[in-house]
């Protein structure tokens, strides 16, 4: 049983990776605050961030699974704070004292993939819905999903925690085209109308005239088979009477025989008695065998009128069975769906009018709702702005200016009814809104997208401030960046590393870098490298002390060639942000 680690918040305690992509076997221990992972390049840091997406219910590929091996397997602990289980336990997951959550996933070549939490089985969606909640992980997909303009809506949506109306939005959206387009279906001309319910008509007479009864066809075949053999079973029928009951030598008569013989010998022998009641039983049976057969030839008439109608009947089952089911079963729910389809059409007319008045009222709910969440979108971004620019400051964006911009597209057809300016403009699935974020990096210049104007760096400050600011409305408590330092340097650097170390005072923080401004502020530090042995690579990862930290900060500022004056760098640099971190 893992023992409980005292913590005043929801953090990764432990992740560990065995037969992932090139990882053999490795055990992470992460600490709170900021997290750093380093390394040369190609070296597997990345790897670990997608083991870690893996078990938090992201897809995954056998492709992943470590080459010779059968299946990966990650597992992550995470110590959770009080109230943070009662979440958990209320989408069914079971947290004991230790307050311990373990996440584990399995993914298995023949495909048969596993999802646990706490030893239990769960679908992966759960494990997803739980995941989401305790960790935000922004890679290199995020990072591109900012130059997409459809993406804002999302961020500013999360911002103003709307994401509940929107999904109402979404469903009323939904269910007005559902209606729009059975409106369609029922909205024909008057000729194919018509056409149609002739056509429903005839076949609806076609099944109920001939009313079919369960079990007729195999009665019907029965008697088609007797009426064809009638002379032959007539014959065979009258032989067998004469041979049981017929004049002269017959069965019976010499079963009496017998029996008379055998009372004769078990007035001698008592044995033979059981003899005697046996026979007796059998020409008591063979009795109703013969007036059976008695009555039976005088039933057997060849009638060939009746087998042309058992013929006949025959063959409008089989015609039915060709153009309606297999069976009469089928063809009788063949009926009952081509009646509801007849009926639909004939009130038809009644049915759009009932459709068009609840279009009318759904789009009246959809047109108000979207004028609400447009008005709270529009006060939101205002505070976005203002909230990411403060950011973007603390990150050497000094002259930055920074908007939200929504637009809306002119509706040519107006919804109906006109609801509070609401005709004017087009209602998407998401609402009536157009969010772009739009940035000016530098005085002087106009607002531009993102997409426009933005260089690598300013996209990957911009991302970090969004989560800054999006990290205190969603709450999730630990946060990985593994794209942070795309295209900084320098200055930037050191105003990033700065304030993910500010970040991680109320969150962890888990940072993978390439750069030693960012690394010195790490409290704690892992070095990952990549290790061959017997023809085989594997990664391999390194909590690192004090002096293992100077000299990875040391290889990061000069190079694989460690120079004095780089190691000197290195110890000025990690004195230096710990001194900025007790500011």
């Amino acid at each position: 049983m893992l023992k409980r680690v005292q913590h005043d918040k929801t953090m990764l305690r432990e992740i560990h990776i065995k037969n992932f992509a090139i990882i053999d076997e490795i055990t992470v221990e992460f600490a709170e605050g900021l997290n750093i992972f380093s390394g040369e390049t190609g070296a597997g840091k990345s790897i670990i961030i997608d083991a870690l997406n893996l078990v938090l219910g992201e897809r995954g590929f056998t492709e992943q699974i470590r080459t010779g091996a059968d299946a990966s397997v990650i597992e992550a602990i995470f110590d959770v704070e009080a109230g943070r289980d009662l979440l958990l336990r209320n989408k069914g997951i079971d947290i004991d004292d230790s307050n311990i959550l373990i996440l584990k996933r399995e993914l298995n070549k023949s495909g048969k993939n596993k999802c646990y939490i706490n030893s239990s089985p769960v679908p992966l969606n759960t494990l997803y819905e739980i995941g989401v909640q305790l960790v935000d992980i922004h890679g290199q997909h995020e990072h591109k999903a900012l130059l997409k303009s459809e993406t804002h809506i999302e961020f500013l949506d999360n911002f103003a925690v709307l994401t509940n109306k929107v999904t109402e939005i979404k469903e009323l959206f939904l269910k007005l085209n559902t209606l729009k387009t059975k409106k369609e279906n029922l909205t024909i001309d008057e000729h194919e109308k018509t056409r149609k319910i002739d056509l429903l008509s005839f076949q609806i007479n076609e099944i109920e005239d001939a009313n079919l009864k369960a079990g007729e066809e195999e009665e019907l075949k029965s008697e088609k088979t007797i009426l064809m053999n009638a002379q032959k079973i007539f014959n065979l029928a009258d032989e067998s009477y004469s041979k049981l009951k017929g004049e002269g030598v017959n069965v019976l008569n010499e079963t009496n025989k017998i029996i008379n013989i055998l009372k004769e010998i078990s007035a001698m022998d008592a044995k033979i008695s059981s003899c005697v009641d046996v026979c007796e039983k059998a020409k008591a049976d063979l009795d109703e065998v013969g007036y059976f057969l008695r009555e039976y030839k005088t039933k057997i008439i060849a009638d060939d009128k009746r087998l042309e109608e058992v013929e006949d009947r025959l063959d409008l089952v089989g015609k039915l069975k060709r153009k309606y089911g297999d069976n009469f079963d089928a063809i009788l729910v063949y009926k009952e769906k081509i009646k509801e389809e007849l009926n639909s059409i004939i009130k038809s007319d009644e049915e759009i009018k009932k459709i068009d008045e609840e279009i009318i009222k759904g789009q009246g709910e959809l047109v108000k709702l979207s004028l609400e969440v447009s008005k709270m979108r529009e006060k939101a971004s205002k505070s976005l702005q203002e909230k990411v620019v403060a950011e973007l400051k603390n990150l050497g964006m000094e002259n930055i200016n920074f908007s939200v911009c929504i637009s809306h597209i002119e509706e040519n057809n107006p919804p109906i009814p006109p609801c509070q300016g609401g005709d004017k403009y087009k209602v998407f699935e998401n609402g009536m809104d157009i969010v772009e974020f739009l940035i000016s990096p530098n005085p002087g210049e106009e607002l531009k997208p993102l997409s426009k104007i933005a260089s690598g760096g300013e996209i990957s400050r911009v991302m970090l401030a969004l989560k800054v600011v999006l990290a205190k409305v969603d709450k999730v408590p630990v946060m990985v960046f593994d794209e942070v330092d795309s295209g900084i340097g320098g200055r930037i650097a050191e105003a990033v590393g700065k304030k993910l170390k500010v970040v991680s005072k109320n969150y962890q923080v888990i940072c993978i870098t390439h750069l030693h401004q960012i690394a010195g502020f790490a409290d704690i530090h892992f070095k990952v490298w990549k290790e061959t042995s017997n023809k085989r690579t594997k990664v391999l990862a390194e909590k690192l002390d004090n002096k293992g930290q100077v000299e990875e900060l040391a290889r990061m500022i000069a190079g694989e060639k460690i120079t004095d004056s780089a190691i000197k760098h290195a110890q000025e640099l990690l004195y230096s942000c710990r001194v900025k971190q007790t500011k």
